[in-house]
């Protein structure tokens, strides 16, 4: 058995200015381009199987467009659609790919632009296919980062002795250049790809996976933003590559593993029952006092995020109700479904792509389920509408989707199926 790879790129950075995606509150129209948005195809093929793992600088797809960007890379590479991941990089400063409507009456709510969309998915299925056509023999190896369930699939060609692709699931989002910023950029991933490239020799192509980072997007605790914290961010994750790369031996590149895929989709999610306008907006008023409470107080982190989490649950009721009495619900609703998850095999270790956004602690969780070679990525295949996979107590929740909350715990189930084959 020999392992065949090949990994490209290809473009997407937009040619005129464009709204901006990402903040709550922030509107924000770029005004020029500090580097450039990718997508990046990674093609591994070994013994019977080959994946294509995909991954955009945007910051999130709406499922019915994942599923068209996928049927056309079937169509065009013959790599059956279990076998095929699309996941973005959460990127926010990126342009708006995808319907928010938990953001509807926010003033930097805006619709996807339809040009971009095709030229979006076109790049894609150019990086895809071109990455599955020019295989080159080659060996991979697996590092693990210091967070729980991340880590790195490394790609080395075997003519050249290069590194030219990773497959890197990691626990930050492009999220550090900051609201203030109104220019096109990849945030801290243009830095881990230079100083990259900078020690192997040439910049590799990096298919990145956020992972499970869910709590970080409350910003309880403070934290730095700016050009200064892009740059230490994508250090900080090329640092880590390149020193537990060094610590790899000849050994521990294997030409002998296959690859492959698994999906489940979960139809039928309940939609949730919304309340009349006037009750929503009580509800939100409510939990605006109880967390300006907390924080008068001094109460802990999770109390606080417990409250952040009812803040937004009572804020998208309020836009999801306006999307509702301007008919755009119910087509979210059928576009939203079915609901993927998908389990890759790279040899021993597996990756568990999950939609939607999952909060660490819920994670770990479904960790448990498996052993520890196990890595999570989160928002593939498409969003849920602004929710969240949270943990309550010992239960799974679904939280501030138009989707009722058990169906977190349809998901986890969903989850345990991949595992255990039923």
């Amino acid at each position: 058995m020999s392992i065949r790879a090949t990994a490209t790129t290809r473009d997407i950075t937009p040619n005129a200015n464009v709204r901006l995606a990402g903040y709550v509150g922030a509107p924000r129209i770029s005004a020029g381009e500090r580097d450039k948005l990718l997508v990046s195809a990674v093609h591994l093929r070994g013994g019977s199987g080959g994946i294509i793992i995909v991954s955009l600088d945007l910051l999130s797809l709406d499922p019915s467009f994942v599923r068209t960007i996928r049927k056309r890379i079937v169509k065009a590479t013959g790599t059956h659609e279990h076998n095929i991941v699309i996941g973005t990089t959460q990127n926010h400063s990126a342009p708006v790919t995808s319907r928010a409507l938990c953001w509807l009456k926010d003033e930097s709510y805006d619709v996807p632009d339809p040009e971009y969309l095709e030229y979006v998915a076109e790049q894609s299925v150019h990086a895809a296919s071109e990455a599955a056509v020019a295989s080159l023999p080659s060996k991979v190896a697996t590092i693990e980062f210091d967070s729980p369930n991340t880590g790195a699939i490394i790609v080395k060609d075997l003519r050249s002795g290069r590194i030219p692709a990773m497959i890197v699931v990691y626990d930050e989002i492009p999220d550090l250049l900051g609201s203030e910023n109104t220019q096109i950029s990849s945030d801290f991933l243009h830095t881990a790809r230079e100083r990259l490239g900078k020690t192997l020799g040439r910049e590799p192509v990096i298919a990145y996976l956020p992972a499970p980072s869910g709590y970080r997007r409350l910003r309880v605790i403070p934290k730095e933003y700016g050009e200064k914290a892009a740059q230490r961010a994508g250090e900080r994750l090329a640092d880590q590559i390149l020193t537990k790369g060094k610590a790899l031996s000849s050994n521990d590149f294997v030409d002998n593993i296959s690859f492959s895929g698994q999906s489940e989709s979960l139809f039928d999610m309940p939609q949730r029952i919304l309340p009349d306008q006037d009750s929503a907006k009580t509800a939100l008023a409510q939990t605006l006092s109880a967390y300006a409470e907390l924080d008068k107080i001094g109460a802990d982190d999770q109390q606080r995020i417990k409250a952040k989490w009812d803040i937004i649950k009572a804020t998208h009721t309020i836009n999801f109700i306006h999307a509702q009495e301007n008919g755009l619900l119910d087509q979210e609703l059928k576009d939203s479904e079915p609901a993927e998850l998908q389990l890759m095999q790279f040899g021993d270790q597996r990756l568990l792509c999950m939609p939607g956004t999952i909060v660490p602690e819920c994670a770990r969780r479904i960790a448990d389920i498996t052993d520890k070679n196990l890595w999570l990525a989160e928002g593939i295949n498409g969003d849920l509408q602004g929710s969240i996979l949270a943990i309550n107590g010992e239960d799974y929740e679904l939280q501030s989707a138009i989707f009722e909350s058990q169906s977190g715990a349809m998901l986890v189930d969903y989850a345990r199926s991949l595992f255990s084959g039923k």
